[in-house]
């Protein structure tokens, strides 16, 4: 082998290694590794002479396209456009201020079913005991007495009583039995003739009214007691944009024009 081919042949050779050298470089330059820099010195950044091929420019904006070929680094900051002025809440759901320091169930309750219905609700059951003592001739004139907010509030408390129990289909004489199988504090609340008594007169509105109030409202019978309600659950509780609604079906066989 002569001189000259000798030095073709190690020519051939560095000129490969450079190729070598040159592709390997490129793989190492990721096209996530790229940062774009504010400052123009050219130790800073380094840049492949493929380049732009990774910058794709959507409207204004240039971005670059990562390694899976999806995600997009955008090159200035993404700024986004004011919020409109029906999607702004201002207001924060769950309970108000008057309402986070309740201490007792008795508490909880009275913000819901505060004095002023329990008021209206005596009131308006007085009224019916009355016409009753008038129309039925009782044998002991304890039978048919005037209830009270306290005996009212002890009424609701047995009702509550009984749906805890899941006894609401039990009859009342089984629950204020005394051979050990009834539930004690019904007895101790009040008699069995009372508590149907009240089962009986509980009323909500007048009733010598009622009859003109239902040509307009057909919730005359509750209208008073349910605006007091309404009022009591808007004092206390803020519903705002994270309310859903939703239906529920209970068993009911009366008859009623707005079920």
């Amino acid at each position: 082998m002569t001189v000259e081919q000798i030095q073709s042949l190690l020519q051939d050779i560095i000129t490969e290694i450079d190729c070598v050298d040159d592709q390997e470089s490129d793989s190492d330059l990721s096209i996530e590794d790229v940062e774009v820099s504010d400052h123009e010195s050219n130790s800073e950044q380094h840049f492949s002479d493929n380049e732009s091929d990774l910058e794709t420019s959507l409207g204004d904006s240039t971005f670059y396209i990562g390694k899976d070929k999806i995600t997009k680094w955008q090159q200035k900051e993404f700024t986004t456009s004011k919020i409109r002025q029906h999607n702004i809440i201002n207001v924060v759901n769950g309970l108000k201020e008057c309402a986070r320091n309740i201490v007792s169930e008795m508490d909880a309750f009275l913000k819901i079913i505060d004095v002023d219905m329990i008021d209206e609700i005596v009131r308006c059951t007085n009224m019916f005991i009355s016409n009753m003592r008038q129309r039925v001739q009782y044998s002991r004139p304890r039978d048919c007495l005037d209830t009270s907010r306290c005996e009212i509030l002890a009424y609701f408390g047995l009702l509550f009583l009984i749906g805890v129990k899941k006894a609401h289909h039990a009859n009342v004489k089984e629950l204020c039995s005394a051979d050990g199988s009834g539930i004690a504090i019904t007895r101790a609340t009040m008699s069995y003739k009372r508590f149907l008594l009240l089962c009986r007169c509980l009323r909500f509105d007048e009733r010598e009214t009622r009859a003109e109030r239902r040509a307009i409202d057909k919730l005359a019978p509750i209208r008073t007691t349910f605006d007091l309600y309404l009022n009591n659950i808007k004092q206390n509780y803020n519903l705002s944009e994270y309310t859903t609604i939703d239906e529920m079906l209970h068993p009911f066989r009366g008859r009623c024009q707005w079920i």
